[in-house]
């Protein structure tokens, strides 16, 4: 899932570093608009720098952008809304779990089983934000955004989900397969899926089968071996969950970053009206088209003009 809020075919990026940024800063005055974004907030304060130091210059992209962004002025506490929804669930996953160990195959699906299970609750709500406020917005970002919500989280992703961590659970243990290679060694271990027991198999495993055996608990060196064979099977399994929590995870961070820049969008015109301050979502025109045609810029531009583009 993307969420191309800030371009319509990629992801807001980082900004690349500029040899005369602060020079550029200073020019333009670019400091005040970005405090006035941030509202003393230090994410919005980057955000919002990485917004206005990497200006679009295609006049598909800056309408885009002004689409989204004339939606959001028109919604403002519907944003609000969700910004907060998608800031909640970033700083409690980091709040509990920060980051998983990848020590061993095992502690890396415990890891991620816990990221996902707790993500998966974020995932509903946005679900049902989509299917509440979906219909309220016009600009091909927004609609593209909800669309993919409610058509991607269905009712059957979520039971699909459900099942598939609570089999990774290995509740009735860890089954695995491997093959004989070279030298008789163990290769190709594979997770398998546990069968599911009728009541008389679950009878039978109460007697001790004879191919069975016990390690006594002191017995570290052999512990430590059956450890290793788990993570052997574990490792394909572990590595996916693993792709999976970070897949969401970057998900709700870029979401995160990209409704960002429209909040400090929201900022700054809440500033300005505080000031009596016009705003505007100027027409764009191909480079150099406007000048041909004999137009001439009016002697001021109001502060929303750089704001919308970016």
């Amino acid at each position: 899932m993307k969420a191309f809020l800030m371009h319509p075919d990629r992801d807001f990026g980082s900004v690349p570093t500029l040899a005369n940024e602060q020079e550029l800063r200073q020019d333009l005055e670019l400091d005040t608009v970005l405090e006035a974004m941030a509202a003393g907030d230090p994410f919005l304060l980057d955000v919002a720098r990485i917004g206005l130091l990497s200006p679009l210059v295609a006049p598909e992209e800056i309408r885009f952008r002004q689409a989204v962004l004339a939606d959001c002025l028109a919604h403002p506490e519907v944003i609000r809304e969700l910004y907060a929804l998608v800031l909640t669930s970033v700083r409690d996953e980091k709040r509990q779990w920060g980051f998983f160990w990848r020590e061993s195959p095992e502690s890396i699906a415990s890891g991620a089983l816990s990221v996902l299970r707790f993500f998966l609750g974020g995932l509903r709500e946005l679900r049902a934000f989509a299917d509440e406020h979906g219909q309220d917005f016009a600009s091909e970002g927004l609609i593209r955004l909800f669309t993919m919500l409610r058509s991607e989280l269905s009712d059957d992703y979520f039971a699909e989900v459900e099942q598939q961590l609570a089999t990774m659970r290995l509740e009735q243990g860890t089954l695995l397969s491997a093959r004989l290679g070279q030298g008789n060694k163990a290769v190709d271990y594979v997770l398998r899926l546990a069968p599911q027991l009728s009541w008389r198999d679950r009878l039978g495993q109460l007697r001790r089968p004879p191919s069975s055996f016990d390690i006594h608990p002191r017995d570290q060196a052999s512990l430590n071996a059956l450890a290793e064979l788990k993570g052997r099977g574990l490792n394909l399994a572990a590595n996916a969950l693993a792709q999976s929590a970070d897949h969401i995870k970057s998900f709700f961070t870029m979401l995160l970053t990209e409704l960002g820049f429209y909040i400090g969008c929201l900022n700054l015109r809440d500033r300005l009206e505080e000031f009596g301050a016009a705003t505007c979502l100027p027409e764009p025109c191909e480079p150099g088209s406007a000048w041909r045609s004999g137009w001439a810029p009016p002697s001021s531009v109001t502060a929303s003009t750089r704001m919308a583009s970016g």
